[in-house]
């Protein structure tokens, strides 16, 4: 829903229930999920460092197989990394591996970064023929339009749809098209 629906939603009497049942669900889901993928996304560039550097002792394998841990006790726990790390892998082992670590985090932070500070944008679809229903919102020019938000998209299901009249001259102009071709593979085939 665009931005300036969904305010004039909150200022309704029922905001409340928007906020909890729509608003605060879609924030917690937003942040575990920003959560997983950060642990992975580290993890995955730990792994590709250790590729170029296998001098470098850190198990990936074991950082992988307790992935779910890490992210839920970030989340949840209220602990920064070096305090999840030392729980889940051993005292000293956020201190023994800071250099990789820390740049592995700063890299994929950056990375998120610019996907997560994307701003609303539109998705536009003209359809032919006439429109006859869609989940979108429809402008001057009869085009329809979603508004997406950048960290929305990135964390929900975003159905988009839109379904337009059937075009009868389209119809009409196939017909007659199809009929000229079958007639011609008949009269070539009698003509043998």
């Amino acid at each position: 829903m665009p931005e300036k629906l969904v305010d004039a939603r909150l200022e309704e009497p029922d905001s409340s229930t928007i906020k909890k049942t729509i608003i605060e669900p879609m924030e917690d889901k937003k942040d575990e999920w920003l959560g997983r993928s950060l642990v992975k996304a580290m993890i995955e560039k730990i792994a590709d460092t250790l590729n170029v550097n296998p001098e470098i002792d850190i198990n990936v394998n074991v950082l992988r197989q307790k992935e779910e841990e890490i992210a839920k006790s970030l989340l949840s726990s209220g602990m920064d990394e070096e305090q999840v790390l030392d729980s889940l892998m051993g005292e000293g082992y956020y201190q023994s591996n800071k250099a990789l670590l820390d740049t592995a985090m700063s890299e994929v932070e950056e990375e998120f970064d610019v996907a997560l500070t994307a701003d609303d944008y539109l998705i536009q679809n003209v359809m032919p023929g006439e429109l006859i229903a869609t989940n979108g919102y429809i402008d001057e020019d009869g085009n329809v339009i979603w508004e997406v938000k950048g960290d929305v998209i990135l964390t929900t299901d975003y159905n988009m749809w839109s379904e337009s009249k059937k075009n009868t001259w389209a119809w009409i102009v196939t017909g007659v098209f199809l009929a000229f071709v079958i007639s011609g593979f008949l009269i070539r085939r009698f003509r043998r």
